[in-house]
């Protein structure tokens, strides 16, 4: 986390196991696929289905296999692309929390 001081604001930036060398393991896939599952994998690759959703199941391999079938990607694109976009999501989803706490933190002083 870096506090950027011309704009005042927090900024976070992709965690460092985005660029790391091995893929992410089967308990940090199942972990995220539990979080992003529902909200956000359909509409970053549309051409995929409830039933392959449901088909995965929280496994990292089966996944990557259904990127490579559904959309003709390598498995070093298709890694990059989930890696990419799950990094994207968090960081979102990270800065959000962030503004609404400052938000509350803010109106807690306001109170005259």
């Amino acid at each position: 986390m870096i506090k950027n001081i011309f704009a005042g604001k927090w900024e976070f930036h992709v965690p460092a196991w985005v660029s790391a060398p091995n893929p992410m393991t089967q308990v940090e896939f199942e972990g995220k696929w539990n979080q992003i599952r529902g909200r956000q994998v359909r509409t970053w690759w549309d051409k995929l289905s409830e039933g392959d959703l449901d088909q995965v199941a929280g496994k990292f391999e089966l996944f990557m296999d259904l990127l490579q079938a559904k959309y003709g990607y390598s498995r070093e694109r298709a890694e990059k692309e989930f890696t990419q976009r799950l990094a994207e999501y968090e960081s979102r989803e990270i800065n959000a929390r962030v503004a609404e706490y400052g938000v509350r933190q803010n109106s807690k002083h306001d109170v005259g």
